[in-house]
């Protein structure tokens, strides 16, 4: 069975809150995901004359979407692998279920 390949929609619908935060001239995005999980995304600019708030959230918030990238597609992977080992969930839901919420698989 193929892993489904990440979408950036997928990413951005499990976005439940965002957050900025400046500092000078150094922009911070926190998202918090539905998940519980929060990515933080950093922008700075070197010269604070060229300061732009908007563009500095813009990258900020850019670079914590690219932080989740990387563990959504582990997540996905880690997934497929505990279906091969223990099928799949939506044949045995029960035994998928306990496997997973002894922590054994994650």
């Amino acid at each position: 069975m193929a892993i489904k390949k990440v979408t950036l929609s997928q990413l951005e619908s499990s976005i439940v809150k965002e957050n900025f935060m400046v500092h000078r001239t150094t922009t911070v995005c926190f998202l918090d995901l539905d998940t519980g999980y929060t990515s933080v995304g950093v922008s700075a600019c070197m010269n604070p004359e060229d300061f732009d708030k908007e563009l500095g959230q813009q990258i900020a918030r850019q670079n914590a979407v690219n932080n989740l990238w990387p563990l959504e597609g582990y997540a996905r992977m880690k997934m497929q692998c505990l279906k091969e080992i223990i099928g799949d969930p939506d044949e045995d839901e029960a035994e998928f279920e306990a496997y997973t919420e002894t922590g054994a698989g994650l």
